[in-house]
């Protein structure tokens, strides 16, 4: 099989200040390290797209930076979160959230990035105390088909800009109702563009349990009491067919910890396999957070070449 770019998320925020819109003083430093560890290709992250959002001129300058370095970007993650994920029920704040995504798909592209992976939305969490708004209030009487719904609407727009910019949009799978394979197929339905696929993040698929035994639809209830097929699996099979790109972490199937490969309870041995065979894959994802889980660069890059440096490069 063709081998595919290999890209590292790591956490460019904390290499110091760049709120005067120039490089911090530790980012030199930081990149010539990951270069000197066999890192070539980085993932435009959404903390540095929203700066590059908010300073022009700022993309270049990092680009610039990174090919001294022998670096480049390839992937992007667009800005997330309350106010940018697709679902967005207010229709004003809708129209708002969708042109910005537009900039920072501009910005991605004008990096050579050529897919990006967004959020289709998060509903309500059971364990987050939210303040009280019209947001609030919007959003706790959503149904799962008016998530779809106003993601669609967002993506009217989203996908033929992204045709124009020979990107794709990947739409991840996270552990809510309107991130699981069944509503991100839906979604693939009414847009059979190539400028939309699917990122499968093999952590979310992890998390997802207690989710699929208390839910509405029959076909989740019967993934969740399947012992026989890890439910990573089933979701990976589901999503095959339209994977670009995938977010590869670990973690203890209760909390999204982003740790190595192999650290957690995830099935590798089973999910590599079946990866290769995904027929749009163009791109694959360390999402490890190196940073926040002290995960010392040798150890992820030998890790890595461990599990995936057969079909990357």
């Amino acid at each position: 099989m063709n081998k595919k770019p290999l890209t590292y998320y790591f956490e460019f925020d904390q290499c110091g200040d760049w709120n005067n819109g120039e490089l911090p003083k530790l980012l030199p430093f930081t990149l010539k390290t990951l270069s000197y560890y066999g890192i070539r290709h980085v993932t435009l992250t959404d903390p540095l797209l929203a700066l590059m959002m908010y300073h022009k001129g700022l993309s270049y300058k990092l680009k610039e930076a990174l090919a001294s370095e022998g670096l480049d970007f390839v992937d992007a993650h667009s800005i997330y979160g309350t106010w940018w994920d697709l679902n967005e029920p207010e229709p004003a704040r809708r129209a708002e959230m969708v042109a910005q995504h537009c900039h920072a798909m501009a910005i991605a592209a004008s990096l050579g990035v050529k897919t990006i992976t967004i959020h289709v939305g998060n509903s309500l969490s059971p364990t987050v105390k939210y303040p009280p708004s019209p947001w609030l209030e919007a959003m706790s009487k959503m149904t799962r088909e008016q998530h779809i719904d106003n993601a669609t609407e967002a993506l009217k727009v989203l996908v033929p800009y992204a045709e124009s910019l020979e990107m794709t949009i990947c739409i991840e799978n996270v552990r809510y109702i309107c991130t699981t394979p069944e509503a991100l197929l839906e979604l693939k339905r009414r847009f059979p563009s190539e400028a939309l696929g699917f990122c499968f993040d093999v952590g979310h698929s992890n998390l997802v349990k207690q989710l699929y035994q208390s839910s509405d639809l029959p076909s989740q209830r019967a993934m969740a009491a399947d012992t026989s097929t890890p439910l990573p699996i089933q979701i990976l099979k589901q999503m095959l067919p339209h994977i670009v790109n995938c977010h590869l972490h670990d973690n203890d199937g209760l909390d999204d910890q982003h740790l190595n490969v192999g650290d957690g309870t995830l099935p590798w041995n089973d999910i590599i396999p079946l990866l290769k065979q995904a027929p749009r894959l163009q791109c694959l994802q360390s999402e490890v957070l190196p940073t926040h889980r002290r995960v010392p660069l040798p150890i992820l890059v030998k890790t890595f070449k461990k599990y995936f440096g057969d079909w990357t490069e």
